[in-house]
Order: C-alpha cells, then sequence, then structure tokens
C-alpha cells in the first residue's frame, strides 16, 4: 500500500483538488483507493461519494471525525491518498505522517502563499520520520 499525504498549512492551496485527481488517477489504472478526508468541510468525502457507482470508484474514510480511522482501512487497498486539513503543522499531522510514503505540499505562485508555505516546510523538516525516509520521486 503506498501512501500520499497532500498536506499544506495554507487554506485554498488546492489540497482536496489534488487528492481527488491523485484519488481518481489511481482508481482509473485499476488500484483498489482509499481518500482519507481529514478535512472538516469533507468536500473529499461528498467527491467519492458522487462517483460511488463508477468502476473507478473511491473508498472514502473520513479520519475527521473517526479518530480510529486506520482500523477501517481495508487491508488490499493499494493507494491512500490523505486530505489533510488546513491550518495544520506537522505536530498537528503526525499520525498521518508515520503512514505517509510521500508528502505532497501544493503551493499557489504568489509571494503571500509561498510565505506562509514556508512555515509548515520547516515545520516539516523537524520531524524525524521524514528526515529518515528517502521518499519516492
Amino acid at each position: 500500500m503506498k501512501t500520499i499525504l497532500v498536506a499544506s498549512s495554507k487554506g485554498g492551496a488546492g489540497k482536496t483538488t489534488l487528492a481527488t485527481n491523485l484519488a481518481a488517477h489511481f482508481a482509473l489504472e485499476g488500484r483498489r483507493t482509499v481518500l482519507v478526508d481529514a478535512d472538516p468541510q469533507h468536500s473529499s468525502t461528498r467527491w467519492a461519494e458522487r462517483r460511488a457507482e463508477l468502476e473507478s470508484a473511491v473508498l472514502p474514510i473520513d479520519a475527521g471525525r473517526k479518530k480510529a480511522w486506520r482500523s477501517v482501512l481495508p487491508e488490499d487497498a493499494e493507494r491512500v491518498v490523505i486530505d489533510a486539513p488546513a491550518g495544520s503543522m506537522a505536530e498537528d499531522l503526525e499520525s498521518f505522517i508515520e503512514l505517509a510514503d510521500a508528502i505532497v505540499v501544493p503551493v499557489l505562485p504568489s509571494a503571500l502563499d509561498i510565505e506562509a508555505t514556508v512555515g509548515f516546510l520547516n515545520s516539516l523538516s523537524k520531524v524525524p520520520r521524514v528526515h529518515k525516509r528517502k521518499l519516492p520521486v
């Protein structure tokens, strides 16, 4: 099971759009895909529910309300995409980071967005697990 965490401390950076597009891509490839929705707006869950009848359906898991979300993660899941909540720093995402094979941080091309993201990237750099793993490119 490969897991991608899509996270940024900045709201409106495109986390949910990127997470749902990654999940759709993996599902269209024929991979059993799970979308873990940790965002209080639950947009990823609503997106997955609208696709439930498609052959390329994605299983949504609500990690915002269900703290034991890992216990409902199917054993046969091939790809897991985690849509993290906005405003989170690395210490808020530890349970997701420890499972992630890769962390994707979307950034809008503006000075304000880049500046806001620097603090998040700095907080990620302090997580020992991020330093110890060689993440796939």
